[in-house]
């Protein structure tokens, strides 16, 4: 897709951008996360759990699914799965936690 895409669906405005402006917010909003959120999102990209991420950050789950909640939301993305398909996609590399640090 190279074009921005405008449309009604169920009395909603769809706006649809090029994947290339998608990644290109994504690694914007990537840049403004803090310190914990980062070390969140390594956690994530190496596959881990919001149980062994709070472990490994010695903080409760609770916080954890806090974090990786402002990750997704500043990141305009809606899983989990996004964000390591956003890496991946940006890197090669499926552990990309160096881009996390």
């Amino acid at each position: 897709m190279n074009r921005i895409k405008v449309e009604v669906k169920d009395n909603c405005l769809v706006i649809t951008l090029p994947f290339r402006v998608e990644m290109e917010v994504a690694e914007e909003a990537a840049l403004r996360l803090t310190r914990q959120e980062r070390e969140a999102l390594n956690g994530l990209l190496k596959g881990q759990s919001n149980k062994e991420i709070a472990a490994v950050m010695n903080i409760s789950e609770r916080t954890v699914k806090f974090h990786v909640s402002q990750i997704l939301s500043k990141m305009g993305l809606r899983s989990r799965i996004d964000v390591v398909r956003y890496f991946h996609q940006k890197t090669g590399d499926a552990h990309a936690s160096a881009y996390a640090g």
